[in-house]
């Protein structure tokens, strides 16, 4: 199975986009979020929420809310609360049916051997990071 770990803040928005806010949040840009959408259908992969929206009980459906489809999510990440790759690892522990993952993140809180396609925060998701992670799920050398 592919995974990608997904950030909201920095990824599916950037801080250029202060016009729409999610209880205090930064709102989801509908130019990223089908930015998103394009690449999850390209690669096949399944989504693991890895952002601070996870907390909200109601993630999934906010995740609806804002373009994305309900059916890709697989789950999230536990909140350990201290490094999102420590986060991370422990998902994959657990699930070993993983065999190929990406992180999308603009964070670098990762641990040294974790598969990070870093975003910026003022800018987002790109077109080029896409074309990144869709190489990564290629390659023959995962």
């Amino acid at each position: 199975m592919k995974v990608i770990f997904l950030d909201i803040d920095g990824v599916l928005n950037a801080h250029y986009n202060t016009k729409e806010r999610w209880h205090g949040l930064i709102g989801i840009d509908p130019k990223h979020v089908k930015l998103f959408n394009q690449l999850v259908e390209q690669v096949g992969a399944k989504v693991v929420l890895s952002s601070t929206w996870r907390r909200r009980d109601n993630w999934k459906e906010i995740m609806h809310e804002h373009g994305l489809d309900e059916s890709i999510f697989i789950g999230r990440t536990d909140y350990l609360g201290d490094i999102r790759g420590k986060e991370i690892k422990k998902y994959l522990d657990t699930h070993p049916e993983i065999k190929q993952y990406a992180i999308i993140d603009d964070d670098s809180d990762m641990l040294p051997d974790q598969h990070l396609f870093k975003t910026r925060w003022n800018v987002g998701l790109t077109e080029r990071i896409c074309e990144d992670i869709v190489a990564h799920f290629k390659s023959e050398n995962y």
